[in-house]
């Protein structure tokens, strides 16, 4: 059992690092699970239980029409109270989608990327 507890731990390490999240749980879980299965279940009751519990918490975590059903509504709000507002910058680059890139040379730092107008624009400041 201990080498399915390393394998998940690796498992999850490896597929967390690569910005899979859900996939890097469920796949420790599956390991664990599977550890489980051929190190001998003592108990097949207390395994279809836990099984059973992973694969609806898996389901409900992992589709979205459900999770925004069942989670989502009842969380945004209270979160809504907590977090600050979005200001007017935050809100503009949300919506932009895209992402600048940045380059320093020399002291100066230049953004450069094409404008909605189809156009490249360069801005460029000092920095100290």
């Amino acid at each position: 059992m201990w080498i399915a507890c390393a394998a998940a731990v690796v498992v999850f390490l490896i597929l967390a690092f690569r910005g899979l999240g859900f996939l890097a749980w469920v796949g420790a879980v599956a390991v664990v699970l599977i550890g489980w299965r051929i190190d001998g279940v003592a108990s097949p009751g207390a395994f279809m239980i836990v099984s059973s519990a992973a694969m609806v918490v898996a389901t409900v975590f992992g589709l979205a029409p459900v999770r925004r059903n069942l989670v989502s509504r009842f969380v945004m709000p209270v979160f809504a109270k907590v977090l600050p507002r979005l200001g007017d910058t935050e809100r503009i680059a949300l919506e932009a989608g895209t992402v600048w890139k940045l380059a320093r040379c020399g002291g100066m730092v230049i953004f450069s990327r094409a404008c909605p107008s189809g156009r490249s624009c360069l801005i460029s400041r000092r920095v100290r």
